[in-house]
């Protein structure tokens, strides 16, 4: 029998090893996105005519260029976060974001990937940004909590339902998922990775792990949805196994 179509939270049962990566990533709001884009530049602009106005023809050009250049890369980056955020906000407020089953195609999954496209937007830029401390910053701002001195490297954090921890690391390339599809529904969990925690690098966290403190799980290894990764020991594998005990 197929799920009904409707924003009610459904209870089937879900093979806890077999999961998707994720919902394909609609444009649902293209235009306001443009929108957000034509916003960030014209503030990037009223910067740099600033810049022209105020110091082009006196002896600081030099020593001030970099500085501008700088300036009206993160003007635009910032602004742009801003942006989003109101967006974001916006959404939330018509369907409030919530951990649970639902029917694919259903109205908590079109406003989840409308919140997402948005939010990867903001996200990318920062990723790409010349300091690599700025994501953090989106992230924070976008309602996942990232503790201090986190390492995220080139990792893919979902955007809603991820709590890192303090003095943690995860490494390049590897996924930490708070949501995925499965067969006809929609499943989002909250994940979290406790502190001191290593992820190796290619690595797949699925939706509603919980990752212990201290723990060490190595590179190329997947836990399967609602994995409970025990604290102080190093794991291995896909799905994950306890190897052996961190002493």
């Amino acid at each position: 029998m197929e799920p009904e179509k409707s924003g009610q939270q459904q209870q089937s049962p879900i093979n806890e090893q077999h999961v998707t990566l994720s919902p394909p990533l609609v444009a649902t709001h293209s235009k306001w996105l443009i929108f957000i884009f034509y916003l960030s530049t014209m503030a990037t602009v009223a910067l740099a005519w600033s810049y022209y106005n105020l110091v082009v023809l006196s002896w600081l050009f030099l020593f001030l260029f970099p500085f501008e250049m700088a300036g009206l890369a993160y003007v635009f980056i910032l602004s742009s976060l801003f942006l989003v955020k109101i967006a974001v906000t916006i959404l939330e407020k018509k369907c409030k974001p919530n951990e649970g089953v639902f029917p694919r195609d259903s109205r908590e999954m079109r406003y989840y990937q409308a919140r997402s496209y948005f939010k990867y937007y903001a996200i990318w830029l920062t990723r790409n940004s010349t300091f690599p401390w700025v994501d953090k910053i989106a992230y924070k701002l976008l309602g996942v909590h990232v503790g201090k001195t986190v390492v995220l490297h080139e990792a893919w954090v979902d955007s809603e339902f991820v709590d890192v921890k303090d003095y943690c690391m995860i490494g390049m390339n590897s996924t930490v998922m708070s949501h995925c599809l499965y067969h006809d529904v929609f499943l989002t969990r909250k994940t979290v990775i406790d502190e001191n925690s290593i992820i190796g690098a290619y690595s797949v966290i699925a939706p509603g792990t919980k990752v212990g403190r201290s723990c060490v799980i190595g590179a190329n290894s997947g836990t399967n949805l609602n994995g409970d990764v025990e604290c102080g020991y190093l794991f291995g594998g896909n799905p994950v196994k306890k190897l052996k005990k961190i002493e």
